[in-house]
């Protein structure tokens, strides 16, 4: 009867061996044929075998029932039979592993587990897992209820997840670094690496049939992963961005070279073009620019074309460097004794030499450095002039009218014999707020002097008009300049009176009126405004 018993035994195990390894086939069949996913392979086999497989040396808790094989431990909830190779076993039901495994009963039912893993209720484990009930997991994964998992994972109830993972309950499957939740399902086993031990029945010898090898899919998965999983860039692919060379060419170029460039970002003749409509005719009248060799013309010229300085046209002091080319050619720069252009001085061996020690020490005029850095020039922080004194130095010809666009002018002085300066005085100068001195004397200056000094430069200290040849009347506007200290006009041929209102400039210390065509008496108010009862010192 015994025997009997044997012989049925082992044909159903070996029928259900056929069957298991018949499906298998179609398995792999369908998995080159189709998308077959690792979660519906897992169901296909546990449908057929009902087992959970573990792989080589594993521990694993199992509950009631549980029983191991080939050097095993099967833990509490003895009284189970089957126990065979130096096994212990207290469990009920019958469970087996594989390689040398050990199982210690928990609370879990039919458990089994594989190399060095731990599995609760009706779980499965692979090498160096944990899983809980009815989870399987291999290699280092710890799994717990009905989860399984893969290479060193944890899985939960249901759950099943592949290497470097976590599983809760009904998880799915990931193949890396993945976690997957809670569900309901019992019994979950995993894909990778199964070794094909069956759970139907206990055998007193290992099963020496391969595995199902592992079907890859180029297909993705029907369940993502919890976890993102980077995608490697395929070798060999062709990159969409084209690749620039550096290496030069042999061979000349299809296409032309990119535009060349220009210091201000211009060509020389926009350049020249932007300039004129700046100066024209805001500062200066188009028709004087235009005028071949006058000092318009000659100023714009050298400064678009000869100016080794090379402004561009958004230069705050272009104004300012216009002027003072159009001083220099205006008065005869070419003509001075020190400091003229050394390309077209009429000395042939020029020089610079300066007043000493008075600030006044710099290049030739039209030199290529900027404009306060020449002779006879000062300028403040924000290089804006503030001083222009050019005396004694042979100056000719006639003050420029656009002496007002040096907004910041403090000091004007072109005085002393051998100047010989001609024309006009221009009313611009009244616009010089600034203006302190203005010194003119001992040149050829003819006209009147413009009422806009007189009401517009209330800060005026100095007006020195002596030795020209200055004609009209004193206004009596000069009242106004309140901060005037000297004050002579002696040796020009003006008429009139004397105005009271000089009596009046409480910090006057200078008047010098002798040699005039004026008529009537000095007025009293002077002479009280003499030291010491006032502030005139030098009266004559």
């Amino acid at each position: 009867m015994t025997t009997l018993c044997k012989v049925q035994r082992s044909a159903v195990f070996f029928a259900v061996l056929v069957c298991y390894f018949a499906s298998a086939q179609e398995l792999k069949k369908r998995a080159n044929e189709e998308i077959v996913t690792p979660r519906e392979i897992s169901n296909d086999l546990r449908d057929i075998g009902s087992a959970d497989t573990s792989s080589s040396s594993s521990k694993g808790k199992g509950g009631k029932g549980g029983g191991s094989s080939s050097n095993s431990k099967s833990g509490k909830g003895g009284k189970g039979k089957g126990s065979t190779k130096s096994s212990k076993s207290n469990s009920k039901e019958k469970s087996k592993s594989c390689k040398k495994s050990k199982g210690k009963g928990g609370k879990g039912k039919g458990g089994s587990s594989g190399s060095s893993s731990k599995s609760g209720k009706e779980g499965s484990s692979g090498s160096s897992s944990k899983s809980g009930k009815g989870g399987s997991s291999e290699s280092s994964s710890k799994s717990g209820k009905g989860g399984s998992s893969e290479s060193s994972s944890k899985s939960g109830k249901g759950g099943s997840s592949g290497s470097s993972s976590k599983s809760g309950k009904g998880g799915s499957y990931s193949s890396s670094a993945s976690k997957s939740g809670k569900g309901k399902g019992k019994g979950g086993g995993s894909f990778k690496s199964s070794t094909g031990c069956l759970d139907d029945e206990p055998s007193t010898t290992p099963s020496t049939s391969p595995s199902m090898p592992p079907t890859e899919s180029s297909a993705p998965s029907k369940f993502p992963s919890s976890a993102p999983v980077g995608v490697p860039t395929p070798a060999g692919v062709p990159s969409f961005t084209p690749t620039i060379s550096t290496l030069p060419t042999n061979g000349p170029s299809s296409h032309p070279s990119t535009q060349p460039s220009y210091p201000c970002g211009v060509d020389p003749l926009t350049r020249r073009d932007m300039i004129f409509n700046i100066l024209a005719p805001v500062v200066t009248p188009a028709a004087e620019i235009n005028d071949v060799g006058s000092s318009a013309n000659l100023a714009f010229e050298w400064l678009v074309e000869q100016d080794g300085y090379f402004i561009c046209p958004d230069d705050p002091k272009l104004i300012q460097r216009y002027v003072m080319g159009k001083i220099y050619f205006q008065m005869n720069g070419d003509g001075w004794l020190q400091c003229s252009r050394p390309s077209s001085s009429n000395d042939p061996t020029p020089t610079c030499d300066t007043p000493q020690n008075q600030g006044y020490e710099g290049a030739e005029w039209l030199d290529a450095a900027n404009e306060c850095d020449w002779a006879f020039v000062k300028c403040d922080s924000n290089k804006c002039i503030t001083h222009i004194e050019v005396d004694e130095n042979l100056v000719t010809g006639t003050l420029v009218n656009e002496i007002d666009w040096l907004k910041d002018l403090q000091v004007y002085t072109m005085d002393g014999d051998p100047n010989q300066i001609v024309g006009t005085i221009p009313t611009q100068f009244g616009n010089l707020t600034d203006l302190r001195i203005l010194d003119l004397d001992e040149n050829a200056l003819t006209g009147t002097i413009p009422e806009e000094i007189y009401s517009t430069s209330a800060e005026l200290e100095e007006l020195d008009f002596d030795s020209n040849q200055l004609t009209g009347t004193i206004s009596t506007l000069i009242g106004g300049l309140t901060s005037l200290n000297f004050l002579q006009l002696f040796s020009n041929p003006m008429v009139g009176t004397i105005p009271t209102e000089i009596g009046n400039l409480e910090q006057l210390t200078t008047l010098g009126l002798y040699n005039m065509d004026l008529t009537g008496s000095v007025p009293d108010e002077i002479c009280d405004n003499v030291v010491p009862a006032g502030s005139i010192e030098f009266l004559w």
